[in-house]
This record gives C-alpha cells, sequence and structure tokens, in this order.
C-alpha cells in the first residue's frame, strides 16, 4: 500500500503496460530501466485495460530498488501491493 503504483489507486490485476511518457514500452526490462533512470521525476504510465487506455502519473522513488509495487508477467500488472 506504499508503493507508488499502489499510492495512484490506477492500476487493477490485468492492466498491461503500453508506454512510459508516451512512449512505447514493450519489455519489463524497458520499463524497469526507465523507472531506474527516472527515480525522484514524475513519469506518466499508460496502461490498456481491456480496450480502454488510461494514464497515471507516478513519481519514482528515490531509493528506487526494481519495484514500484506491480509485479509484472511480460507488461501485464499481476497485483498491486
Amino acid at each position: 500500500p506504499h508503493t507508488p503504483a499502489a499510492r495512484t489507486k490506477a492500476f487493477k490485476p490485468g492492466d498491461m503496460v503500453v508506454a512510459v511518457d508516451g512512449k512505447p514500452v514493450a519489455s519489463y526490462s524497458e520499463f524497469d530501466r526507465i523507472c531506474f533512470d527516472k527515480r525522484s521525476e514524475p513519469i506518466v504510465v499508460t496502461v490498456e485495460r481491456g480496450s480502454e487506455k488510461s494514464r497515471a502519473d507516478i513519481k519514482v522513488d528515490q531509493g528506487y530498488v526494481r519495484t514500484i509495487g506491480a509485479r509484472m508477467r511480460m507488461g501485464e500488472i499481476t497485483a498491486v501491493r
């Protein structure tokens, strides 16, 4: 409940991350690298839920240690802590 993903209350299991800051993201490793590079900066994450897309603003923590609170499986969010 204290992770950046949980604080937004925007993500749900089954959502697929499709872009960060308007740029397509093809893999979890790419998403992870962007989060690491942008720690302490806000990012806009676009997710796809069914046929709908939504965006969420997230501020990646300075002490980012490879987690924003979303467990992913090839781009799909499977749980939010």
